[in-house]
């Protein structure tokens, strides 16, 4: 048991490395080719792009975690179509969105919508795929497709640098571009082919999970995507950047949480049908493992050579650094909550889970807008820490209910509190009785 955890752990690890080690590198790259406020859109672009992917986790991802792991091959090819055909209708729906905000805009925020709109529905498709290979226990798969992901977007840019393009337009195309083509790859590792005509049925049978997570996405949109877009109108795009660079450099701990989150979930699911005891365990465990990795990366950055800081960011990293430990300290907060959400995930307390993000969230996007504007990148900076520090309180306490809850129900299974069927209401086939990501 424990081996076979060691090595999905691994899978999940090394898949989360690679993807956060791409979007550092790129996001590097593009910070010194294209200067702070250009930046600036890239960043607008990207948390676009952040704010589709949490709508279609919350629609594919974490159903197929939750409902499909460990099914038949068979069941598994059709929820996988469905997963993917959805995804290709909401990266299609998103691609209208972003071409409406190019055609508002102008200049650096124009160009890398433009370039948005035309890669989006590859994007979704693509990080579909990971969910799906993960459910099934494909990790090996899900990380080789995001290796052609990282090696085909890191070459296309430094080509268009190279050939005198290093613009934020290119930089979006060949990130998303490449995408594009590891979901191509992606129908060859399944043989399976996206259906969106699966689409309806999908969400039909998972709605009485959706409504929660797509609330919970809608608040993280609010405090983690959307409140980029507030800092920039109190703030200037100079902040936006600033704190966009901060994230970059921080996002390498999303090796640790995403990669254990896409297999922590499922052995929580696990480990409750043995006792609450051993899943309050498992999630403390886990929050201070990334707590304490956390602490961590946050001292190394912080203490970084200015020579080495310089080379990554040139002149950004001056007002980058200057962040850099009150964001890494949030960034812990955050990471010590994280044992709570594998924990009611497991629980399956989907509306405790959207209460807890919701208070958190909104005190979240209220603080940075506050703190945006009375004291600049200091006080966004600042706002972070105390509603993040805020917010260990409210996830924990919201786990410690849903175990309450659990226990007066007298449920000692998984499956009873919202794991896999014997029979699917949509219709992606049915669930074999013997048979969970974020970022």
């Amino acid at each position: 048991m424990i081996l076979k955890i060691v090595r999905r752990l691994r899978w999940g690890l090394a898949d989360q490395a690679l993807s956060s080690l791409t979007n550092f590198v790129l996001g590097i790259v593009v910070a010194r080719e294209v200067g702070l406020t250009d930046f600036g859109a890239f960043g607008l672009a990207f948390t676009g792009y952040l704010i589709v992917i949490g709508v279609s986790r919350a629609v594919n991802g974490q159903p197929v975690l939750i409902r499909y792991s460990g099914v038949a091959t068979a069941v598994w090819r059709r929820a996988a179509a469905a997963v993917t055909g959805t995804a290709l209708v909401i990266g299609l729906a998103a691609s209208v969105l972003a071409l409406a905000i190019a055609l508002a805009g102008d200049g650096a925020v124009r160009a890398a919508f433009l370039a948005l709109a035309l890669v989006l529905p590859g994007l979704v498709v693509q990080d579909a795929w990971r969910f799906a290979f993960f459910a099934d226990s494909r990790g090996r798969d899900a990380f080789l497709n995001d290796l052609v992901w990282a090696v085909t977007q890191i070459s296309a840019f430094v080509l268009a640098i190279y050939l005198g393009q290093g613009t934020v337009f290119w930089a979006v195309i060949a990130w998303g571009g490449a995408a594009t083509l590891a979901a191509l790859i992606g129908i060859a590792q399944a043989r399976v082919l996206p259906r969106p005509t699966l689409a309806r049925s999908w969400t039909l049978e998972h709605r009485d999970l959706l409504p929660s997570y797509i609330g919970e996405t809608a608040a993280y949109i609010l405090s983690g995507q959307l409140v980029l877009y507030a800092i920039g109108l109190v703030a200037g795009l100079a902040v936006v950047g600033a704190v966009r660079a901060a994230q970059i450099l921080l996002g390498p701990l999303n090796i640790v949480v995403q990669g254990l989150y896409l297999v922590a979930v499922p052995e929580a699911v696990l480990v409750l049908r043995r006792s609450t005891r051993r899943l309050v365990e498992l999630c403390l465990a886990a929050g201070l493992a990334v707590g304490g990795v956390s602490v961590a990366w946050t001292l190394l950055l912080v203490f970084l050579p200015e020579s080495i800081g310089e080379a990554l960011l040139g002149d950004v990293w001056i007002p980058v650094h200057s962040i850099l430990l009150v964001m890494g300290l949030a960034y812990t907060a955050v990471n010590l909550s994280a044992g709570a959400s594998i924990g009611l995930r497991a629980l399956a307390a989907a509306p405790r889970t959207f209460t807890a993000a919701l208070i958190t969230s909104v005190a979240g996007f209220a603080g940075a807008v506050v703190g945006a504007s009375l004291a600049g990148l200091q006080g966004t900076a600042a706002s972070f820490l105390v509603t993040q520090t805020f917010g260990i309180g409210v996830w924990w306490w919201q786990f410690r209910g849903g175990i309450l809850d659990h226990d007066r129900a007298g449920k000692g299974a998984a499956g009873e509190l919202g794991g896999p069927r014997l029979a699917p209401a949509g219709g992606t086939g049915g669930i074999d009785p013997t048979s969970l990501d974020r970022s």
